[in-house]
C-alpha cells in the first residue's frame, strides 16, 4: 500500500488548502491507484461483501487476487487495508498490495497476493485425501501464528473458517478476509 495512498498537495502559500479556503482543518485526501493497471483472469469466490478474482497485474505480470467493494463501503474496505497493513509481512496473514479504485464507477478493490484455494475448496474436493495428524497439527500452527500475529496488532478478525484460510503451494496456510475484522479496545477502555 505504499503507493496507494498520497497527501493532496498543500496550497501554494504552504499552508493546507482546507485551512486556508474555510478557516477549518479538513482531512487530507486519499489518491487510489487504478484498477485498470490489472487484468482480470478468474472469478476465484463471491461472498456478502463482495466478489474476489485472480488478476495479473499489468506492469509486472505478478499474479494478484482483487477484492471489489462499491463505492458505499469504502470505509470498510479501508478498514480492511488498515487491518491487513498492520499484519504485513506475517506469513499466515495474506499480505495487501494496494487499494485501487474504477475512475468511472467509484468502485474501490483490495489488491492482495494471490495464494491458492481456499480451504473448505479443497476439503470438498473429492479426490483431496483428509490430512494426516501431523500435518493437521501443522496448519493449526500456522494459523494459530496468523491469528497471534492480528492479535498483538489489537486486531479481531471475528470470521475464521475454512473459506478464510488460503493454502499455498507446500501446504502454507494464510488468514484472507479481514472484512469483518475490528481494531481491538485498548486494554481498560470501556
Amino acid at each position: 500500500m505504499a503507493a496507494a495512498a498520497t497527501r493532496k498537495r498543500p496550497a501554494p502559500d504552504g499552508t493546507h488548502a482546507a485551512t486556508a479556503a474555510g478557516g477549518e482543518s479538513k482531512l487530507a485526501r486519499i489518491t487510489l491507484g487504478s484498477i485498470y493497471d490489472y487484468e482480470k483472469l478468474e472469478v476465484l469466490g463471491e461472498g456478502s461483501f463482495g466478489v474476489v478474482v485472480k488478476a495479473r497485474h499489468r506492469a509486472t505480470g505478478e499474479a494478484v487476487a482483487v477484492k471489489r467493494a462499491r463505492a458505499s463501503d469504502l470505509r470498510a474496505v479501508l478498514r480492511e487495508a488498515g487491518c491487513l497493513a498492520a499484519c504485513r509481512g506475517h506469513p499466515s496473514v495474506v499480505g495487501i498490495r494496494d487499494v485501487v479504485e474504477d475512475a468511472a464507477t467509484g468502485d474501490v478493490f483490495l489488491v492482495m497476493e494471490f495464494v491458492g484455494a481456499s480451504l473448505r475448496r479443497l476439503q470438498r474436493a473429492e479426490a483431496r485425501p483428509r490430512l494426516p495428524e501431523a500435518g493437521t497439527r501443522a496448519l493449526m500452527r500456522q494459523l494459530l501464528r496468523g491469528a497471534e500475529r492480528m492479535h498483538r496488532a489489537r486486531i479481531i478478525h471475528r470470521d475464521i473458517k475454512p473459506d478464510n484460510i488460503l493454502v499455498g503451494p507446500g501446504g502454507a496456510v494464510k488468514i484472507c478476509d479481514l472484512g469483518l475484522a475490528t481494531p481491538a479496545r485498548p486494554e481498560g477502555a470501556v
